[in-house]
């Protein structure tokens, strides 16, 4: 049995949480532990393609998007998880661009760890990674509570 101050409820949350039942995916349940410790407080609103290494095509789908911003944005820099601003793609139907970044996190994992199947290379890269936007790329919206 673990000791904890916790409330009951907080504490039985918790024990699902790490144990991983009724959850569909990992996805799904780090999704969840987010949305509990680190909720998402305003968008972004891509409004012209960022800088940055990616081919021009492939910068050029970000516009449009809303992505979720759950890290107060500083002034070189928005952060966002890769994984949410990936599935912000997918739901938009730019699979051109899911296929470049999920091709880019197989080759970053076989580069950084060549004894590991690449198997799970993506899933995994883009669950634990970050991308940076520029802030003059878009506009950063707070969110009233209870939004998403």
């Amino acid at each position: 049995m673990i000791e904890t101050n916790a409330p009951p409820q907080q504490y039985i949350l918790d024990t699902i949480l790490r144990s991983g039942e009724g959850f569909k995916s990992n996805k799904d349940r780090l999704q969840a532990i987010l949305d509990i410790h680190a909720p998402v407080f305003a968008k972004l609103v891509v409004q012209t393609p960022p800088p940055g290494f990616p081919p021009a095509q492939i910068r050029q789908q970000w516009v449009g998007l809303e992505l979720p911003l759950r890290a107060k944005p500083y002034p070189d820099g928005i952060p966002l998880l890769a994984f949410e601003a990936i599935d912000c793609l997918k739901k938009a139907g730019r699979t051109e661009a899911v296929k470049w970044w999920e091709d880019y996190y197989i080759l970053q994992g076989q580069e950084q760890c060549p004894e590991i199947d690449p198997e799970g290379y993506p899933e995994f890269l883009v669950g634990v990674s970050g991308l940076e936007f520029d802030p003059d790329c878009g506009e950063v919206t707070l969110l009233r509570w209870g939004t998403n």
